[in-house]
């Protein structure tokens, strides 16, 4: 386990860890027990609610890199890949580009 865990930089981790934390309350509060068993219609929905908080699109997708990572170390399927999660980031440098 030592090894796969130094397998990012310390503050990659954090930012991976962090971005967990976040997810993970989200979704309790979308009434969805496991964050580990969620569609990626919830993961559609983190992602624009942190947009509406006012965070950076590489921000953004920074945590959803992070679930991402969680959602293979956990062996479940990786909700992230959506289709429309990918438009919604394309849509997300539309309205906020980056400088």
């Amino acid at each position: 386990d030592s090894l796969i865990a130094n397998g990012h930089a310390q503050s990659t981790a954090t930012k991976y860890a962090a971005a967990w934390d976040d997810f993970a309350r989200f979704v309790r509060r979308c009434g969805v027990a496991d964050p580990l068993a969620c569609s990626s219609e919830i993961v559609l929905l983190y992602a624009a609610r942190c947009f509406q908080r006012g965070l950076a699109v590489g921000t953004i997708q920074v945590r959803i890199t992070g679930l991402a990572h969680r959602f293979k170390l956990e062996g479940v399927p990786d909700v992230t890949k959506s289709y429309r999660l990918k438009l919604l980031f394309k849509g997300a440098s539309v309205a906020r580009p980056s400088v």
